[in-house]
């Protein structure tokens, strides 16, 4: 009897850390997805000094959040959404708003593809 209830409790446990992981993760997202939107508008604004500020602050955010992802997520599309907001700073710089958007665009696609993967789906599981 005491097998079944540890067994129940760990269940219980794994249950919580899912759940708080799959918060986590989704939260940290949407954030990081608002974030490059507001860029987006500055840049769209010809705000160039503003956006570099902006981009500072979420690659700042998500090396914070990076450590978390690690732990959870595939170490590659991390090191490709870091690797897209280096970029996305340089580009604020220059004058050509189409690259700027396009990778802030494909950017925004690999962190929404973070949030869907941590989804509790047959499809994520199988």
């Amino acid at each position: 009897m005491k097998r079944l209830w540890i067994a129940i409790l760990l269940l219980i446990i794994v249950g919580a850390i899912t759940v708080s992981e799959y918060i986590y993760v989704t939260s940290s997202v949407q954030k990081h997805i608002y974030a490059l939107d507001e860029i987006d508008k500055k840049i769209s604004q010809n705000d160039r000094e503003d956006a570099y500020d902006m981009l500072c602050r979420l690659e700042n955010r998500f090396e914070d959040t990076d450590r978390v992802f690690n732990a959870f997520l595939l170490h590659s599309d991390i090191d490709n959404i870091s690797g897209n907001i280096a970029m996305l700073k340089e580009y604020s710089k220059s004058t050509n708003n189409a690259q700027f958007l396009a990778l802030s665009a494909k950017t925004k696609l690999q962190l929404l593809s973070l949030s869907k993967s941590e989804k509790p789906l047959i499809d994520n599981i199988l």
